[in-house]
């Protein structure tokens, strides 16, 4: 089994989101290119069939790939109306991180607010259930991981992918450490299904 698959796969073994309408078949479609997506962006950070002026951010494709998956699941569980960009429809306390007046602050699956992305007009354009939108998402949200992997190291001690959940979270105090050791479980839960390269 190829990395593509086994990242579909992952996709697909997830509970669809409660307010999620597609059918199976549509289902599939969407987290179809959602796994693409994943790919695409973890073979930029990779530098995978670039230039010798690329330099990776992260090359190890399968945790990259796991990062997404579980942040992902953790941030949108890749619900429908969130892929879609309509955040304005979903349950109540569950809006896209919506301010007081109900406006959305996040965009995409992986819920990434304005100031952490840059150019700031790509955060306008990761918004939609479009291939270029999601894996504008993607390559924004590994952007993110790959730069917060060892940025906690006092309050994680030795663990990768706990630091980059922490700081995927703002500041590495952001996030409660039993809420980050749960979805550090579960990233590395994925990362041991995914096939090596």
């Amino acid at each position: 089994m190829d990395l593509l698959t086994a990242t579909l796969n992952a996709l697909m073994l997830m509970t669809p989101h409660k307010t999620d309408t597609e059918s199976l078949d549509e289902r599939r479609a969407r987290m179809t290119m959602i796994a693409e997506s994943i790919q695409s962006a973890t073979k930029r950070a990779a530098c995978v069939n670039a230039g010798d002026d690329c330099k990776p951010i992260l090359s190890d494709r399968r945790l990259a790939t796991a990062l997404l998956l579980g942040k992902g699941h953790f941030e949108s569980d890749f619900a429908q109306y969130v892929h879609e960009g309509h955040c304005d429809q979903g349950p109540i306390g569950a809006r896209c991180d919506s301010d007081k007046q109900g406006i959305a602050r996040a965009h995409g699956p992986w819920q990434q607010w304005r100031l952490s992305v840059y150019p700031q007009t790509d955060w306008d354009n990761m918004q939609g259930a479009t291939p270029k939108a999601t894996t504008l998402a993607a390559e924004h949200a590994l952007e993110l991981l790959a730069g917060t992997l060892h940025r906690c190291p006092d309050q994680y001690p030795g663990d990768n992918i706990a630091q980059a959940i922490a700081g995927f979270a703002g500041t590495c105090i952001t996030m409660k450490p039993e809420k980050v050791q749960r979805q550090a479980a579960y990233v590395r839960k994925i990362l041991n299904s995914l096939p090596a390269e």
